[in-house]
């Protein structure tokens, strides 16, 4: 990889983590549309590097977070992402042997579906959601996270519904993005498929996603709550 890929890739990453700093979720939905659209990298090994990122930032931003953490939220979402991250990833492991192009056309689905709200307008609930349907969000986020390393719209799209503190609806997330990414993280080195490539971005990326994660919690836009809300909800 030449010096102005990686300057790109880098820029990319930037992005994508000063809004996931603001939002609590479009870290990888940015990174992985940036990078297909540049076609910088193929969607399995663009997916395993967003992975280990979305892994590592969730764990920075979760320092002196953790008591912001919703358990009656958390606990279904997990039960149900892990399972999801596994058929995500043997999903992908499938068709990526057989038809790159079905991946691709995938993901392009999935990026045009994440900007479906704008349609929908969803209104927020003035009760929880039942642990059930939030289990469903988090099977649903676990698949999507599997075969893209982007589950975050699914289950922000579910949570940021409920009757709950924006500030706990970030600090949920960022659980199950450490926990779904660090998981998929292991099975996908397990199986050998993190090449010097990946590793090299990675690495590359740790500063970026440091330095942007604090200056999006230190420097955060004017927005008000209710305002990140909607946006989230509206597309």
């Amino acid at each position: 990889m030449d010096c102005a890929t990686l300057a790109a890739f880098l820029a990319m990453v930037a992005v994508g983590t000063y809004v996931q700093a603001v939002t609590g979720f479009a870290m990888a939905l940015v990174l992985m549309a940036l990078v297909a659209a540049f076609g910088l990298l193929p969607i399995p090994e663009a997916a395993a590097v967003t992975a280990l990122l979305t892994a590592t930032m969730a764990a920075a931003f979760l320092y002196g977070q953790w008591r912001l953490v919703d358990r009656r939220l958390v606990w279904p979402l997990l039960v149900c992402n892990g399972p999801g991250v596994l058929g995500g990833l043997a999903l992908l492991t499938w068709l990526g042997a057989r038809e790159m192009e079905v991946v691709r056309l995938g993901f392009g689905l999935f990026a045009v579906a994440a900007g479906v709200s704008v349609i929908l307008r969803p209104v927020p609930r003035p009760t929880r959601s039942p642990r059930w349907h939030t289990g469903v969000f988090g099977g649903l986020g676990g698949v999507f996270a599997g075969l893209f390393a982007v589950g975050g719209p699914v289950m922000a799209y579910h949570l940021y519904r409920q009757p709950v503190p924006l500030a706990d609806v970030r600090a949920t997330l960022a659980v199950l993005f450490l926990v779904g990414n660090a998981g998929r993280s292991v099975v996908v080195g397990a199986a050998g498929d993190l090449d010097g490539t990946t590793l090299t971005l990675f690495v590359a990326g740790l500063p970026v996603v440091f330095a942007f994660t604090a200056l999006g919690r230190r420097f955060p836009p004017s927005v008000t709550d209710r305002t990140v809300r909607l946006g989230v909800q509206y597309g």
